[in-house]
């Protein structure tokens, strides 16, 4: 229970820290708006007239968008504990070193949500897919947002532990980081993909496609949640590093 106290201390300083230090999420949210502009004045305004393929290009836009906002989430998880020896510190205090990523993880995704949640309708707007989702629809896209995000944290943010300790954090996180979310990236756009296109596919008689791509929703829940469970075993020695 103690763990558990110092977990929800160690995600409330965070997200109050995010609060205040309102630069950084600003600059992460126009840098994800930027790719959303960029891809959509690049496709635009003559977007694919096939609702499907136009659905095909929103759920990559959408993630694209949301995979650069996170890699420089991930290079300042751990800016604040790396200064005077906070991190140190914290880890004085008793908590599991383990707990701590448990803690880095719940806050990084909580604050990716947020902004994701901001960034996705005004995606969904600009390549002309809203009007495709219904209400269920938006709540099924925000699960497999959420979803996606936490399995994004629970690689960035050992990573971002592993690169805290040395030079050039953003560059190396950058490098190691991009091929290890290659299977969340993938297998979200994907369930993001079919949610955005199954009514078009249905319409049209397909209607073997169901809501989810059941086999890439699969991968991203399996990724993620065996990512998270061996990084949180190993966290410690990266710790000690």
């Amino acid at each position: 229970m103690n763990q558990l106290y110092k977990i929800a201390h160690l995600v409330r300083k965070d997200m109050t820290m995010h609060l205040q230090n309102k630069e950084t999420a600003i600059l992460i949210f126009l840098f994800s708006l930027l790719v959303v502009l960029v891809f959509s004045f690049a496709f635009g305004p003559i977007f694919p007239q096939d609702l499907v393929e136009r659905g095909k290009l929103a759920g990559s836009v959408l993630w694209a968008s949301f995979a650069f906002a996170g890699v420089i989430a991930m290079s300042r998880s751990f800016a604040q504990e790396q200064e005077h020896g906070a991190l140190q510190g914290i880890l004085l205090t008793g908590i599991d070193p383990a707990n701590l990523y448990l803690a880095k993880v719940i806050s990084n995704t909580l604050f990716l949500i947020v902004l994701e949640a901001m960034l996705a309708p005004i995606t969904l707007v600009l390549m002309g897919v809203m009007d495709m989702l219904g209400i269920m629809d938006m709540f099924q896209l925000l699960g497999v947002i959420a979803l996606g995000t936490l399995g994004f944290s629970a690689v960035g943010t050992i990573l971002a532990g592993m690169a805290n300790a040395g030079m050039g954090r953003e560059s190396f996180l950058s490098v190691l980081l991009f091929p290890m979310i290659f299977p969340v990236v993938i297998g979200a756009s994907r369930s993001t993909i079919a949610l955005l296109t199954y009514r078009e596919l249905e319409r049209r008689g397909i209607s073997n496609q169901g809501i989810m791509d059941s086999n890439w929703l699969l991968l991203l829940i399996v990724y993620s949640l065996v990512f998270l469970a061996v990084s949180y075993l190993l966290f410690e020695y990266v710790i000690e590093q």
